[in-house]
């Protein structure tokens, strides 16, 4: 496979040192956003359902 440098695609070469240093998703970052939209989901059914009851 041609290095980055060699290879006749400058596109291609941009993108791979783009994304060559990228770590990717942790999972402390995964469980804050489950844990956040689960809240979000709970607090809404919650205010939704006690909304049904007033008039």
């Amino acid at each position: 496979m041609d290095s980055p440098t060699n290879t006749f695609n400058p596109n291609k070469r941009l993108k791979e040192e783009s994304v060559s240093n990228l770590k990717g998703t942790s999972m402390m970052e995964l469980f804050l956003l489950i844990t956040t939209l689960s809240m979000l989901l709970f607090l809404r059914s919650v205010y939704s359902s006690s909304k049904k009851g007033v008039k």
